[in-house]
């Protein structure tokens, strides 16, 4: 599986932003020729987490996530992975997930960038 892009839709709610909900483009409209599994791999390395094979879970589930709950939501997500990999995820695990998939977001995607720049 290879995901495309992942993308941030944020709304200003009392002073700050909240996640309304995260977009994986696995088609690749938004942004062509991503493959997010090593950005995965090394969020689950900086999280303290070498088994690769919970990576590999963690990333074949993305789309079942999306279908099922068809939002983001911060509590469901770390939940439904945690469930998934077997390995307890917390906020920590997303700040680390954020902040490898810019790395994998093309320069020439600046509008891109800067949404997901406003997750952190």
């Amino acid at each position: 599986m290879q995901l495309k892009a992942i993308l941030g839709t944020i709304k200003l709610y009392k002073g700050g932003f909240i996640i309304k909900r995260i977009i994986f483009d696995i088609d690749g409209t938004l942004i062509r020729d991503v493959d997010f599994k090593p950005f995965i791999i090394e969020t689950f390395k900086n999280y303290g987490i070498e088994d690769l094979d919970k990576a590999h879970l963690f990333a074949s589930n993305i789309d079942k996530y999306e279908k099922y709950y068809n939002c983001y939501d911060k509590d469901l997500y770390l939940n439904y992975f945690s469930n998934i990999t077997g390995i307890k995820l917390d906020y920590n695990f997303l700040r680390i997930l954020f902040q490898e998939v810019k790395k994998a977001i093309p320069n020439n995607s600046v509008p891109i960038r800067r949404m997901l720049a406003t997750l952190n």
